[in-house]
């Protein structure tokens, strides 16, 4: 019978064979605030070009979330590693930071570097977009 924690650590990573990827939990946290990362990469052979993908802080965050998957997805289906980065803050109430946004983003770019990325594309939109370019 299998442990609780093992349970637990079993649904940190989910892996979609049919469209070539996986994505899970990344362990260590980003940033002043803990902001988690989402790691989604291709199950085969992976280029040497990683993304970062910069949450929007907001209203509009709710719709834009799941397009933030989706280009998530369908890059790791490409053969790219991917971060995305999830504030732990509500949109509604949390602080809307410049410095925190920056330090959670070189946060995911070091992530990505460490596992193997030779370069870090960024990419956002609205909000994250303005972090992204800075």
């Amino acid at each position: 019978m299998a442990s609780s924690t093992d349970m637990l650590s079993a649904l940190r990573r989910y892996e979609d064979p049919e469209a070539g990827l996986f994505e899970e939990f990344a362990e260590r946290r980003l940033g002043p605030g803990g902001a988690f990362a989402l790691l989604a990469g291709p199950l085969g052979e992976r280029r040497p070009l990683a993304w970062a993908i910069c949450p929007t802080i907001g209203p509009e965050q709710g719709n834009l979330r799941r397009l933030e998957a989706l280009v998530a997805r369908r890059l790791a289906a490409s053969g790219f590693e991917v971060a995305r980065i999830r504030p732990d803050v509500h949109p509604l109430h949390g602080e809307i930071s410049l410095p925190t946004r920056l330090a959670e983003l070189e946060d995911a770019v070091d992530l990505l570097r460490d596992s193997g990325a030779g370069g870090v594309g960024l990419v956002g939109t609205v909000f994250g977009a303005t972090v992204a370019a800075l």
